[in-house]
């Protein structure tokens, strides 16, 4: 098979360590009936070894010439599709995945977080994810209440799985080396939100209204993003016996829940709308 050179600005690093490509298998508990939709297939070395253990699999690589040596690698499977597109503009369901899909990937890490909520605000058919991702962005992913990794990010995967960190992997198994360090983390995927809201376009605008001036007090930060009167925002908080001088970091899942429902009760008694 012909070597090609990693595309800098696709992010493109490698996987080269066999014995990483393993333990993602292992990671994912693929068997035999598993239906799998792989992100970023890249030189194929872990594709092939999925392949030959699981039922079918759809493999998403945006790289024209990296699809043609995949084909050339996989051409002997008869249970692997190749499609040549960027996983961020497809439309999951034109995929025809099916119920319990596994979802495996080495993805750019600068578009992690984008293919994760992508991922998992269409998760109707997927099971699991399987990622390797930038170590910081793991620490994120899996932070509690009340530590400074703790964000965004952290509240949105909760909501839609159980997270853990699977394993840290040295620079050294890609190519070429990225200036950071990577993890494994995987994601079962919740059949229902985490928590019952009202209105979940509101609940996200909350938490990042909350979260889009982290070191102010919630009532300064929540009023000033969501265009709401801070004497209002206030009084909420208090209804939800949450002091308005807490920092969004140092509120569950929960508390973020019931703070965006009464939200969205104040803005869908306003005319106009509330949220710009």
């Amino acid at each position: 098979m012909k070597k090609l050179r990693p595309i800098k600005r696709w992010g493109q690093n490698f996987l080269i360590d066999k014995n990483i490509v393993a333990k993602i298998i292992e990671i994912a508990e693929l068997g035999r009936e598993d239906f799998v939709l792989e992100i970023g297939s890249g030189r194929g070395i872990l594709t092939e070894e999925i392949v030959k253990r699981v039922k079918r699999v759809i493999a998403v690589e945006i790289d024209k010439k990296l699809c043609v040596l995949l084909k050339e690698r996989l051409g002997k499977y008869k249970n692997v599709k190749i499609v040549q597109a960027d996983f961020l503009k497809i439309d999951l369901s034109s995929l025809n995945l099916i119920p319990h899909t596994k979802v495996i990937g080495n993805i750019p890490y600068y578009i992690t977080t984008p293919i994760i909520m992508k991922l998992l605000q269409d998760r109707k058919d997927i099971s699991s994810i399987v990622v390797m991702v930038q170590k910081e962005v793991a620490e994120r992913m899996t932070a509690s209440a009340g530590s400074k990794n703790y964000g965004v990010l952290s509240i949105a995967v909760r909501y839609f799985a159980d997270v853990s960190l699977a394993k840290n992997v040295s620079r050294k198994v890609f190519f070429p080396e990225p200036k950071v360090s990577s993890s494994i983390i995987k994601l079962n995927v919740l059949r229902r939100p985490r928590v019952k809201v009202k209105d979940e376009n509101i609940f996200f605008k909350t938490v990042k209204a909350a979260f889009a001036q982290r070191r102010k007090m919630l009532v300064n930060s929540l009023s000033h993003s969501l265009n709401l009167d801070k004497k209002l925002i206030g009084q909420i908080l208090e209804k939800n016996n949450v002091s308005p001088k807490r920092r969004a970091e140092t509120l569950t899942l929960e508390e973020f829940g019931k703070l965006s429902d009464h939200i969205s009760e104040v803005i869908s008694l306003k005319t106009g709308g509330g949220i710009g």
